[in-house]
């Protein structure tokens, strides 16, 4: 689903955008989990599979719920799926 607001391809730019940034977590273990669920969380948002890509975001919020890229991703997805 995209948002014609938004400007069609626009989200996905802005979600690559955000899991190209470091994301500072506790353990290096921890940061790759992250890291991967926030990559197929986008792969999922760019199928527009919106519960995957929310069910994903939100193991990752559980790995790190205080960092603000995951919170900002989160609520996008949200947006997306029209909640």
């Amino acid at each position: 689903m995209s948002d014609g607001a938004l400007g069609g391809n626009a989200t996905p730019s802005v979600a690559r955008d955000i899991a190209q940034k470091p994301v500072l977590t506790h353990s290096v273990v921890q940061d790759d989990a992250v890291q991967v669920l926030v990559r197929e969380s986008i792969n999922a948002l760019e199928a527009q599979n919106m519960d995957e890509a929310s069910r994903l975001i939100n193991l990752a919020l559980k790995l790190d719920i205080t960092n603000p890229d995951l919170q900002f991703l989160n609520g996008l997805t949200y947006h997306l799926m029209g909640v």
